[in-house]
């Protein structure tokens, strides 16, 4: 049985989907959506099944931030409740950095991840990004190959878009690191 709050989940296990319906018919397509975006990802990096992982020895290991954030944004893209839990995060200044996204941040804080991505590289960046990171067997490295950035480095910018994005008045300033030469550690 699923407990409360788990709408459903992709099992590379068994090589299954498993999907409630809550009576909602909005929130049961988004769910299918991220659910197939799982079962795609799970067949792209893992044949699809536990014994393809074993026999291929497949070594990419996907951070919770990146899969859930990908599915989240394939489903929805950028959508109100996201938007809303990012602000708050951002205003209230306990927005964690892209590795310690987790918990309900893996879903909200990868979608904003993905979607700043898309807007600032283009939509095309997150196919090359998926692509990459197979063929390297790296995040890291499929990250600096696709948008030539590591993931420290994104993690600033991103930082910086949301802030400007949240905070009106620090979109019309420049960063003190455009204009002055940082003196102290």
């Amino acid at each position: 049985y699923l407990s409360e709050g788990i709408q459903g989940f992709t099992e590379l296990f068994k090589n299954r989907v498993v999907i409630q319906f809550t009576g909602s018919y909005k929130q049961f397509d988004h769910l299918i959506h991220h659910e197939l975006v799982h079962a795609v990802i799970n067949d792209m990096f893992y044949g699809g099944s536990l014994q393809n992982v074993i026999s291929s020895r497949t070594a990419v290991n996907l951070p919770l931030w990146f899969n859930e954030g990908m599915a989240e944004y394939q489903a929805l893209g950028w959508d109100v409740d996201t938007d809303m839990f990012i602000r708050d995060a951002a205003i209230s200044e306990y927005l964690p950095d892209i590795p310690y996204l987790g918990g309900y941040f893996a879903y909200r804080g990868g979608q904003s991840v993905f979607y700043y991505i898309a807007n600032k590289y283009g939509k095309e960046k997150i196919g090359e990004l998926i692509n990459k990171v197979k063929s390297t067997g790296s995040v890291e490295e499929g990250f600096k190959a696709s948008i030539g950035l590591k993931i420290e480095e994104l993690n600033e910018r991103w930082k910086k878009d949301i802030k400007k994005m949240f905070w009106p008045d620090i979109a019309i300033r420049k960063d003190p690191d455009e204009f002055a030469k940082r003196l102290t550690d």
